[in-house]
């Protein structure tokens, strides 16, 4: 039964994340992005992650709408320190990592934990166990600084390794790393301005020429011209 209910909530965390990114996005498009529901995603499964298995469905959906949530605008963290994130993983893995850890302590129920049969565990806020947030938040804590020490001694160690060296230069970044390190284009936007069918705009009347009955010459009763 424990495992079933994994299952469960795992899909239903990713399905409503994935609709709550999506949401997020239209807000500013005004489309719905298939890219913005991946994303969402992934953000409700690496949130459930941690309490697969210790919470039920109805928690689940709070864990999809604020990973959801969160995750999106973490996106902006980017911008705001200047780091360099094309994918987005920190705010999708980092950020809802820290999300599903910490919302693990407020909806973990030891009678979930006992659908297996033999699990005992104090559970988290719905059985008045409070001081499992705290230990939530220091598990966060742990694992973002052990993480961030560890990556930045093994980058550091293969900045110096001779054909390792971790930063492009300008000029490929410019092009493109696929381009500069493949000699190919890994996404082709060749074409991408395609004429998709008559669209006559204002803009592209008031920058063609006006014409002319020299041009268009006036046709005559039965298809001939004048």
């Amino acid at each position: 039964m424990r495992a079933a209910n994994a299952c469960i909530i795992t899909n239903l965390a990713a399905s409503v994340a994935g609709v709550t990114w999506m949401l997020w996005d239209y807000r500013l498009e005004k489309k719905w992005s298939v890219v913005g529901f991946c994303s969402g995603a992934i953000v409700g499964l690496v949130a459930i992650t941690p309490a697969s298995g210790f919470v039920g469905p109805h928690a689940s959906v709070a864990f999809g709408v604020v990973a959801g949530t969160v995750c999106n605008f973490a996106t902006k963290l980017k911008f705001i320190f200047g780091y360099d994130d094309p994918l987005d993983i920190f705010a999708s893995h980092g950020i809802g990592g820290m999300v599903g850890n910490i919302l693990t302590a407020l909806f973990a129920q030891k009678s979930v934990a006992a659908l297996d049969g033999f699990s005992v565990i104090p559970g988290g806020w719905p059985d008045h166990n409070w001081v499992q947030l705290g230990y939530q938040i220091a598990d966060c804590c742990a694992g973002f600084g052990y993480s961030l020490v560890m990556t930045t001694v093994i980058l550091w160690i293969m900045h110096f390794i001779p054909g390792l060296r971790l930063r492009a230069s300008e000029e490929a970044e410019i092009v493109g790393i696929d381009d500069a390190e493949m000699g190919e284009f890994a996404y082709d936007y060749v074409g991408i301005d395609a004429d998709l069918g008559p669209k006559d705009t204002e803009m592209q009347r008031a920058e063609s020429p006006a014409l002319t009955e020299k041009d268009h010459p006036p046709v005559a009763p039965h298809g001939e011209r004048q």
